[in-house]
């Protein structure tokens, strides 16, 4: 998956706002080729040095499996950067979690989490689980007939992310 799956639905997300949909580095896309460490601070890094290239200090994140992975670590990381957080299919939360309880714990932002009952990749009912006991104001959609790849949600989450905006006027 790449920047490209989100075409679809940018018409939508930038009816309300300024969107960048970056592609991974190392993964398929317009990205340099090298694939960074998983392990360390790499990502959050390159991504903390994009936004402020950009100038954007504070923003909404919107990642798919290991782009949630992504988004969740630089959450972690920078949270002072992150307004709101949507999670679809994120890597790094089920079975195998990459991330300590504590760390999720501590997560001040809003958060809303996308996961299929029918990921073969992913543990859905553990990522529920751990969600519903660190972060227990997380807005969780178990979406009964849908796998790890999901899509068509735009609705949902646009929901989700102008629901700040409106408390904030």
């Amino acid at each position: 998956m790449n920047a490209t799956m989100w075409l679809g639905c940018m018409k939508e997300y930038a009816s309300q706002f300024h969107v960048y949909a970056v592609d991974i580095p190392g993964e398929p896309g317009k990205s340099f080729e090298e694939q960074m460490e998983l392990q360390g601070a790499s990502y959050v890094t390159w991504l903390k040095d994009l936004m402020d290239k950009i100038g954007i200090h504070k923003a909404h994140f919107v990642g798919i499996s290991l782009g949630g992975w992504m988004a969740l670590n630089f959450a972690i990381q920078c949270p002072d950067n992150v307004k709101k957080l949507v999670l679809i299919s994120p890597s790094g939360m089920g079975k195998i979690p990459l991330f300590l309880d504590q760390q999720l714990k501590e997560l001040p932002m809003p958060v809303s989490i996308f996961v299929g009952e029918k990921d073969i990749m992913l543990s859905s009912a553990g990522t529920i689980q751990r969600m519903k006991e660190f972060l227990p104001k997380t807005e969780i959609n178990d979406l009964k007939n849908e796998g790890h790849s999901i899509v068509n949600h735009t609705t949902e989450i646009m929901e989700f992310l102008m629901k700040e905006e409106k408390e904030e006027m």
